[in-house]
């Protein structure tokens, strides 16, 4: 199924990333990193912050609310030793759903992370077989 890519709506800092928003479509919903901090080196823990901006039935997200946190941990610093992990991606998101849309919300938010970290994944191999 073709998706399109996510259209940067503003950059952010340079830096740290903080301020960059994207709009995805073809549902029109806005994500921006609030907050974020990039390991400085092998045995420190990075993260970001993000919001979805406007979350509506509009944009096929009927929640109030979602800031999500996603923390990368340093094979040398986790608790699972997995074979040929170098991190440990933690996602854990904050939201509120809208009245009698729970268990959509949830279900639609489990399966866009589990793809945005099955893709990651595919992608970072296919990176380290050239």
């Amino acid at each position: 199924m073709f998706v399109p890519k996510p259209i940067v709506r503003c950059s952010g800092d340079v830096v740290t990333g903080e301020g960059f928003e994207r709009l995805i479509l073809p549902v029109g919903l806005r994500e921006r990193i609030v907050t974020s901090s990039r390991p400085v080196d092998d045995r420190s823990v990075g993260y970001m912050n993000y919001k979805v901006v406007n979350p509506s039935i509009l944009t096929f997200y009927p929640v109030n609310y979602h800031r999500g946190e996603i923390t990368f941990v340093p094979s040398s610093l986790s608790e699972s030793k997995r074979k040929g992990s170098a991190t440990e991606i933690v996602w854990v998101v904050k939201v509120i759903p809208m009245t009698c849309w729970k268990s959509f919300v949830a279900f639609l938010t489990k399966f866009v992370i589990e793809t945005y970290l099955k893709n990651l994944s595919r992608y970072l191999e296919s990176r380290r077989k050239t």
